[in-house]
């Protein structure tokens, strides 16, 4: 939005009235959604625009719906939206349906929305959910970027994940790259795991949690554990993951502090324990599926690809590693 301003404020006294005047004709989107029912694209659009108040310069969102018998012609029926051009050099999110991933179509569409935007720092977003419901609830697409902020801080299950991440491995199938997944459940939104393209799977929490922790993609989260028949919340922080491979193992050492406002002295040393128990049966659950299902996301297979290569017996040996895990937490200040 401070670009906005700056750029109307910019035209207005480098270029006179009449460059403030084009700017004025000009649809800023900030958001897309884009879902496919039957044979017919939706395309959402969320237009923002500033209304000046007696103290305050507040801004609106206003979410455009444009179909079409392809995804190009929906966006040739949104170039115009009353009488403003649409325009999308401040688009920060985009919202995709699962249908247009699945059968790995989205080795199509990902390079049709590089083109067609040309930009690709916006936050990548998959739902099975109607996009419709969303947006009822979430027109801003700054409201559902600070939700996902939150939900990476606090339960490590999503990610901040932009389109230009994707597109750097240029819509490999051999790579399959997640998506951060939100569903709609009685009107409440969630987090979802994260939808592997080109596998058509979606990841429960949990491996979510472990395929960014592993990936060095989260950093902290909380975890409650049950002691003495009494609930603590535990703030995981400063958490890093180094892997290496070696003689037919995997060595995964994981280092981080933890910390609790509600957890007695005396008790750190039997939270300690609980929480590394959870995070090795975790991580463990995690390897055993993604070398059951060959899943290349997974941080382990790139290390082993780094390693050894292009050799044709890759899949074999990253099936048959073993797995060496240290986890390394402890209170901060303690000694636990």
């Amino acid at each position: 939005m401070k670009k906005i301003i700056f750029l109307f404020i910019s035209l207005f006294f480098l270029g006179g009235c009449g460059q403030y005047n084009e700017i004025n004709k000009l649809a800023f989107i900030d958001g897309i959604g884009i879902e496919k029912q039957d044979d017919t694209y939706h395309l959402y659009l969320a237009v923002v625009k500033e209304e000046k108040q007696e103290t305050e310069t507040t801004k609106k969102h206003t979410i455009y719906h444009v179909t079409g018998q392809s995804l190009e012609e929906a966006f040739q029926k949104g170039e115009m939206l009353h009488n403003k051009r649409a325009y999308y050099h401040h688009l920060t999110l985009m919202l995709l349906h699962s249908s247009l991933l699945e059968n790995n179509q989205y080795q199509k569409l990902f390079p049709f929305l590089k083109d067609k935007l040309q930009q690709g720092d916006y936050l990548l977003l998959e739902t099975p959910s109607p996009l419709s419901s969303i947006l009822k609830q979430y027109q801003d697409p700054t409201d559902l970027k600070e939700f996902i902020r939150r939900e990476q801080k606090e339960s490590g299950t999503t990610t901040l994940l932009t389109f230009d991440d994707i597109n750097a491995h240029d819509y490999d199938p051999e790579y399959s790259a997640s998506i951060p997944s939100v569903i709609l459940e009685d009107n409440t939104l969630k987090t979802n795991g994260m939808f592997l393209l080109g596998k058509d799977l979606t990841y429960n929490h949990s491996f979510s949690k472990i395929s960014y922790l592993l990936s060095n993609q989260i950093t902290e989260y909380y975890q409650t554990i049950s002691l003495d028949q009494q609930s603590y919340f535990i703030h995981l922080l400063h958490l890093n993951c180094h892997i290496s491979w070696k003689e037919n193992t995997f060595s995964i050492t994981i280092t981080g502090s933890l910390e609790s406002d509600e957890l007695p002295k005396e008790k750190e040393k039997e939270a300690k324990k609980k929480i590394e128990e959870i995070l090795e049966e975790e991580i463990k659950t995690f390897v055993q599926k993604e070398q059951t299902e060959n899943v290349s996301t997974t941080p382990l297979k790139n290390i082993l690809y780094l390693k050894l290569g292009e050799k044709q017996n890759l899949d074999e040996i990253y099936q048959t590693s073993k797995l060496d895990l240290k986890l390394s937490l402890s209170f901060q200040g303690g000694q636990s």
